[in-house]
């Protein structure tokens, strides 16, 4: 029984394998401008196949695997469909679900790997002139006038949270095997990324994340009390409460780049209280951004999105001490930078992905671990 084990958690690795290379040719082909939707649907199919062949295995459905079918039976049967809650929201969390048991020092690494790779091919990529890399100036961000570049993704803040989310897999890689060289590529990789794309949420993201090595142990027992925990998503939700008062706080939206503007502008869409429940479907080209992380689940997938999300982060808290200190600090961290940017919840991202897995990882959970 053991060997059985232990071959169908192998198994389990090369399918996490194959699913970060599928995440890596989603991320090169799209920016070659090639059709990438093959790619999106496998993304989609391979976890949902992984979690039918667990029940056919065990003949039961785990709590999450029965919240993510209760999902689907949602976005399909409500009328009208939507559409964007099957493609933007649930496949996230399908994977989420079902690589739940993979070693997560294991996914790590997976990730690590994959994003290094991804990036070098991407650079030469660039080299040959197969991916464009657009500039951009940059005078209402920066004081000396230079020029930001997108590194091909079409977006500059979308770069830097390319850089941000690499930073992010060397902390959960290297924090406990070479915790201050991994402090060290953090800082230099940070500030590369500020000074080629001036993403300021990425930049502040990388701050904080670096700003957790410098806690001292014993105030580890404070910072994992679910209070505290528990007013991370408050801080990133904030914004959307205080949209509709906008106009007193105007120096707020200059300084986060119109952001509450353009929530204003999203909530807006919302034509009744079972809308605000459902998502409402949005155009693919639209032409204005979803920054915040929680206003971009709210319009893909509704209220019932954020409430699983919500769901799924408590069920983390509600197990902080026998998570590892740096594992609640990253997950807080990349939550925090939704205040900004919707990164980790884009589905087909390499960065939004390792998040999610990481957040619903089983394995982060060992009693004795600071």
């Amino acid at each position: 029984m053991a060997g059985l084990k232990v071959s169908i958690s192998n198994i389990y690795q090369w399918i996490l394998i194959f699913y970060c290379i599928l995440l890596a040719a989603r991320d090169l082909l799209q920016s070659m401008g090639a059709p990438v939707f093959l790619f999106l649907a496998l993304l989609f199919i391979i976890p949902f196949a992984l979690l039918s062949w667990e029940f056919l295995r065990n003949l039961r459905f785990s709590f999450a695997t029965f919240l993510f079918l209760l999902l689907v039976s949602f976005y399909v049967f409500i009328y009208p469909i939507n559409s964007n809650g099957l493609q933007f929201f649930l496949p996230l969390f399908c994977a989420g679900i079902a690589f739940r048991q993979v070693e997560y020092n294991f996914l790590a690494k997976c990730f690590l790997i994959t994003q290094i790779v991804c990036l070098l091919l991407r650079i030469y990529l660039i080299n040959l002139g197969t991916i464009t890399e657009k500039e951009f100036g940059a005078d209402w961000k920066v004081s000396d006038g230079r020029s930001v570049f997108d590194f091909g993704y079409g977006n500059a803040n979308s770069a830097g949270m390319i850089f941000f989310f690499l930073c992010c897999m060397i902390y959960c890689y290297w924090y406990e095997r070479k915790r201050w060289l991994s402090f060290c590529m953090i800082i230099a990789i940070s500030l590369f990324s500020y000074y080629y794309t001036a993403s300021r949420t990425a930049f502040f993201s990388s701050l904080m994340l670096l700003s957790t090595f410098l806690i001292p142990v014993r105030f580890f027992g404070f910072i994992k009390q679910r209070g505290i925990l528990m007013l991370v998503p408050l801080i990133v939700f904030a914004p959307l409460l205080i949209a509709p008062f906008s106009s007193s706080i105007t120096y707020l939206d200059q300084f986060l780049s119109s952001r509450i503007y353009y929530m204003l502008y999203m909530l807006s869409l919302f034509r009744d209280p079972i809308s605000f429940i459902t998502g409402v479907f949005v155009e693919e080209n639209n032409s204005f951004p979803i920054d915040n992380v929680f206003s971009y689940l709210l319009i893909y997938g509704g209220l019932i999105a954020i409430l699983v999300w919500i769901t799924s982060y408590i069920s983390l808290i509600r197990k902080s001490k026998q998570v590892p200190f740096y594992i609640l600090a990253l997950i807080a961290v990349i939550i925090l930078s939704g205040i900004g940017e919707s990164s980790w919840a884009t589905f087909g991202r390499i960065g939004s992905s390792f998040f999610w897995l990481l957040l619903l990882n089983k394995t982060i959970v060992q009693t004795g671990k600071r």
